[in-house]
C-alpha cells in the first residue's frame, strides 16, 4: 500500500507524519498469541463446557496476553459469572483446573 498516495486521496495530507511507526491489526479470529503459540477461543471454551461450571458461568470470556514485572508473558482469561455466582479464589482455581483438563485428560490449553 502506498500510504502517502492513500492519504492524499483521503485529503489528510496535513496529518501525514514522516516518523517511523507500526500498524497493528487485531486478529479477526479472536485468537491470541502466547509464547508463539496461537490460542483459539475454542481451546478455552472446551474447558468451560464442564457441567459443574455451567451453573455458574454465562459462557462469555475474554483472553489476552499480559506481562508481569519481569516482562514474562502470561495468559489472562476473564470468565463472566452468572448473577449471584461467587467469584472467590477457590472458584478461580476450579476454573483454572478445568482449563488445564480438557477431554478427560490433563493437558495444557496450548497443546
Amino acid at each position: 500500500m502506498d500510504l502517502e498516495n492513500e492519504v492524499k486521496k483521503a485529503g489528510l495530507v496535513d496529518s501525514l507524519s514522516e516518523l517511523p511507526f507500526i500498524y497493528i491489526y487485531e486478529r479477526t479470529d479472536l485468537s491470541t498469541k502466547f509464547y508463539g503459540a496461537i490460542v483459539y477461543p475454542e481451546h478455552v471454551r472446551g474447558g468451560l463446557l464442564e457441567a459443574d461450571l455451567q451453573e455458574h458461568i454465562t459462557g462469555k470470556f475474554t483472553m489476552s496476553v499480559k506481562h508481569d514485572e519481569n516482562m514474562d508473558e502470561y495468559l489472562e482469561i476473564n470468565v463472566e459469572l452468572k448473577p449471584g455466582a461467587n467469584g472467590s479464589e477457590s472458584w478461580s482455581r476450579r476454573v483454572k483446573m478445568r482449563l488445564l483438563k480438557v477431554d478427560g485428560q490433563k493437558r495444557r490449553i496450548l497443546e
